[in-house]
């Protein structure tokens, strides 16, 4: 008797153990072990296949603390964008010490107008005038409301990590010839409000009408024959003065290096100086190096076309290991240098009469319900 219900006891407990699993037939794991399996995987794949698997991962995945875990392992990578095919894009990013580019097609025709945190600023082709911000990984997208001024729309996105905010800025010329500057905090402002730029002068209000570049909380501005840079804190939203390093010319160009502002000077056609911007409260500069592609004259020339040249910096990849050029526009090919080896390739062909955007990019699982 005794023999027997032990035998029931042990039919039981293997029993109990072969059915520790879920809904879906998936073994029990701790929380954390299957957070941080999840985390490896790329954003495209954990949405549209891992949150079906069982409510348990769909809860991990769509909870905040799992977003922004996924958004710091994720590697960055540059959205290319061409004017003559709004509806197609090309992803470039690093895998394996080697360069991918691989094609994004977009449900529609747009105008990308900036990145941040795998969100998406665009301008819907069709109408010309309303702007959107979306993820087209999660499928999400939220119209904002129009804007004062629609012509020569320059649009810039930046997170206030503070706030937990997404900001947009506009910046344009009024029907008077005013540079204007308004903000709008994303799923909150009915309306944009004004910027203050009374403290600015004329020289260097011309220098918004430019595209920027935003590197954490700060948009910058570099354009026209300004000796300064302009920053705008979108936590605080003041806009300061950030003066170049002395001796460099106003022949500049900014480009984000992973989280630091980078500037380039031209020396000559085919030579540039790299500076790091190290402290955005002082202004201080420092050298990071000078490119110098003299030796490759003819690749680059076979590349770009002769009457393409000078080339231009636009952009960079692994934080500066890769930087990309375009030549001058308008421009069918764009190239990258491998700082470390020296490597030239071409990296994009496309039509000669198209222009390119090239943005700093993230697949990300960032949700618009949290703006």
């Amino acid at each position: 008797m005794s023999m027997n219900c032990n035998l029931n006891d042990c039919s039981t407990r293997k029993k109990s153990k072969r059915t520790r699993k879920t809904k879906a037939g998936l073994p029990i794991l701790p929380e954390e072990v299957i957070f941080n399996i999840l985390l490896w995987l790329p954003a495209e794949v954990i949405y549209d296949v891992m949150r079906c698997v069982c409510r348990e991962w769909y809860n991990i995945i769509r909870d905040s603390n799992f977003i922004n875990a996924h958004l710091l392992r994720s590697t960055s990578g540059l959205l290319i964008h061409n004017c003559r095919s709004p509806e197609l894009a090309h992803f470039v990013e690093i895998k394996d010490s080697d360069v991918t580019v691989t094609e994004e097609r977009y449900p529609l025709r747009i105008a990308l107008c900036a990145t941040c945190n795998g969100l998406v600023l665009y301008l819907d082709h069709l109408t010309g005038t309303r702007l959107y911000v979306a993820n087209f990984v999660t499928k999400q997208q939220m119209l904002l409301p129009m804007v004062t001024h629609c012509d020569a729309l320059f649009c810039s996105l930046a997170y206030s990590a503070s706030t937990r905010e997404y900001k947009v800025v506009h910046n344009y010329t009024d029907i008077n010839g005013n540079f204007c500057f308004e903000i709008l905090t994303v799923g909150v402002d009915k309306a944009w409000r004004p910027v203050r730029t009374e403290h600015l002068c004329c020289a260097n209000l011309r220098t918004l009408c430019s595209i920027s570049v935003c590197i954490g909380k700060f948009m910058y501005w570099a354009g026209g024959s300004s000796p300064c840079i302009l920053s705008l804190d979108v936590e605080t939203e003041m806009i300061s003065l950030l003066p170049i390093p002395k001796g460099c010319n106003v022949r500049k160009n900014l480009i984000a290096m992973g989280n630091f502002l980078c500037m380039t000077t031209v020396l000559s056609e085919l030579s540039w100086d790299i500076w790091l911007l190290v402290d955005v409260k002082t202004g201080e500069w420092t050298k990071l190096h000078t490119i110098d592609l003299e030796d490759h004259r003819y690749m680059c020339e076979r590349m770009l076309d002769p009457d393409k040249l000078p080339p231009y910096p636009v952009a960079s990849l692994n934080n500066g290991e890769l930087l990309i050029f375009h030549g001058d526009s308008p421009s069918k090919t764009c190239i990258s240098l491998n700082v470390k080896t020296g490597e030239i390739r071409r990296l994009l062909s496309c039509h000669p009469y198209d222009f390119n955007d090239y943005l700093p990019h993230v697949r990300s699982l960032v949700s618009l319900k949290l703006c």
